[in-house]
């Protein structure tokens, strides 16, 4: 029974001390997993003051800094002190690839909220996770009290006052009022950048039946920034007459709202028609995309007429923007009541009506422009003033997981023996591109060929490269770490993985710890087997002893047995 149990154990020993193949061995090279990683890189107010009723231009960056391509959707909350909402939007849900940066922006108008202090807040989620959250502060302030200046030519007598407009909240509407002048083509909302200048046209109808002379007032714009080509004009029955507007907003005007008031007057009979001015303002060097909006109503025609133009103020492409307009809930819920001009655009949402462009390679310093009308007309302007343009820009090329190491493999190395390291990489430009790569072994006991290789990468590639590794001293067995280093003029990457040397060669493929546990094995065989042998021969004695023992007393029976005989 213990025999047999005894070359079952050295029968299991022997199995279990088999050498296995490389193959079988662990291979402690890195392999990149699959990563999504959505980031708010920040977030920005400008400016971080506005007047009562201004508007703040919020933007909100977001990089995808994982190696798979992410869905991503984002909200920007704007709070008070206290922490009350006034206002959440919920940006359309994009992809992004790997590497991507997007900045979403829109525009917040302050309204007839109080002055005080308030936040943007950002968050964004992405294949079901949040990412971090970012904030900007801004503040409301009071307008500055209007400045009187005497009216030009009232001499050193004194003469007129004329009161220097400020921007200031709009009213909840703004609504027309004519008399036998109508305004049969009108201007209501012009948003323009200070420091710029532009021409639009009106047009005045005389709905009587008589010629009139009619002269033409503006006011309620910031100062020397509007002038119209003629202030006196005739207009027969019937007819309608052109007046182009000129704006000239001066560089350090007031950003902000100004209701600017026009007033046909003809004799007793006056009308009058509203224009909201939008001035915008940013610092120098402002690098997001910046939209302008202008709405004109054709009473002729019974449309409403909508100009978005967007500016690249940076010094580098945008590869893509997309743009968004909502349609003013009272002016059109039917998109079939859209209709583009030249550059068409989509409808993504239909309650509220909300339309979007997408815009290719925008240069640096270009302005792009889409148009679009809108079958129907307000008599109420407010709502245009309410409604704003978001935008989302994305980039890549600048992106910092432009070029990304997918997978680094080292197999198992053997002294005297060549191994073949392979490196998967991701190459996430939009233009070609060229690299130079190579490995950093250790110092003593390698030999790395080619010293280096020159990779030349497609647009949105993946690249498979090879290097021969030979350990050729002793110095090298054990553990060991190598690094692969990609280097352009525009993305360097650095990636380490850390692999094992075996030698000597003679002993390819043999397990040492199998060993260890073999020699551990065999010292306790060599202990049972000990156990079993000095037991044994302890029997042996015993037997030996009780066999004397019984011989000695039965010759001493004997003995006895024999003197009581005799004496008898």
């Amino acid at each position: 029974m213990r025999k047999g149990f005894l070359l079952a154990f050295i029968l299991t020993v022997a199995a279990a001390a088999t050498p296995v193949s490389a193959e079988a061995q662990v291979n402690s090279s890195l392999e990149i997993t699959d990563l999504a990683l959505v980031a708010l890189t920040g977030i920005t107010a400008v400016p971080q003051e506005i007047n009562e009723g201004g508007t703040v231009d919020v933007s909100l960056s977001i990089e995808n800094q994982g190696n798979v391509e992410a869905g991503v959707q984002a909200n920007i909350t704007i709070l008070n002190s206290t922490g009350d909402r006034m206002q959440n939007t919920v940006f359309a849900a994009f992809n992004m690839t790997p590497g991507e940066t997007a900045v979403l922006t829109y525009s917040w108008n302050a309204g007839s909220n109080p002055i005080g202090d308030y936040s943007a807040n950002g968050l964004a989620v992405y294949d079901s996770t949040l990412t971090n959250a970012v904030n900007a502060n801004f503040s409301i302030v009071s307008v500055p009290t209007p400045t009187a200046a005497p009216t030009p030519g009232g001499g050193s007598g004194g003469g007129d006052i004329q009161i220097i407009p400020r921007p200031k909240p709009l009213p909840p509407e703004i609504k027309p009022e004519y008399g036998v002048i109508e305004f049969s083509k009108k201007v209501i909302l012009v948003e323009i950048l200070a420091g710029s200048a532009r021409v639009e046209s009106i047009a005045l109808k005389n709905a009587d039946s008589k010629a009139r002379e009619v002269q033409l007032a503006l006011s309620g714009a910031p100062k020397d920034s509007l002038s119209a080509d003629s202030n006196r004009l005739v207009i027969q029955p019937g007819r309608s007459a052109t007046v182009s507007l000129g704006f000239s907003i001066p560089k350090d005007a007031e950003p902000g709202d100004y209701l600017v008031k026009l007033a046909a007057v003809s004799g007793e009979a006056q009308s009058t028609d509203y224009l909201i001015l939008r001035v915008k303002s940013y610092p120098e060097g402002y690098a997001n995309p910046i939209t302008t909006k202008t709405v004109v109503m054709d009473v002729d025609k019974g449309e409403t007429q909508v100009r978005v133009a967007i500016f690249n103020p940076s010094e580098k492409k945008v590869e893509r923007i997309q743009l968004f307009d909502r349609v003013p809930l009272s002016a059109a819920k039917d998109p079939s009541r859209v209709v583009f001009s030249e550059k068409v655009g989509v409808v993504v949402s239909r309650v509220p009506l909300e339309l979007a462009w997408e815009l290719r390679d925008v240069l640096p310093g270009e302005h792009v422009t889409i148009a679009y009308a809108i079958s129907g007309l307000l008599d109420d302007y407010a709502p245009y003033a309410a409604s704003v343009v978001r935008t989302a820009a994305f980039n890549t090329e600048e992106a910092r997981g432009l070029l990304q190491v997918r997978e680094f493999r080292i197999p198992p190395l053997y002294v005297g023996k060549t191994g073949e390291v392979t490196a998967l990489l991701f190459y996430g430009g939009l233009e070609s591109a060229k690299a130079s790569l190579f490995l950093e072994a250790p110092l003593n006991g390698f030999s790395v060929e080619p010293k280096s290789l020159d990779v030349a990468f497609a647009p949105r590639s993946i690249r498979r490269v090879s290097f021969n590794v030979t350990p050729f001293s002793q110095e090298a067995v054990g553990s060991n770490v190598m690094t692969l280093v990609v280097a352009s003029e525009d993305f360097g990457v650095r990636q380490e993985a850390g692999f094992i040397v075996y030698s000597p060669a003679g002993f390819e493929g043999f397990d040492w710890a199998w060993l260890v546990l073999l020699a551990a094995l065999v010292v306790a065989a060599a202990v049972l087997i000990g156990r079993h042998a000095g037991a044994r021969k302890q029997r042996q004695l015993e037997n030996r002893f009780r066999s004397l023992t019984i011989e000695e007393r039965d010759g001493y029976l004997k003995v006895v047995r024999e003197g009581v005989l005799g004496k008898k």
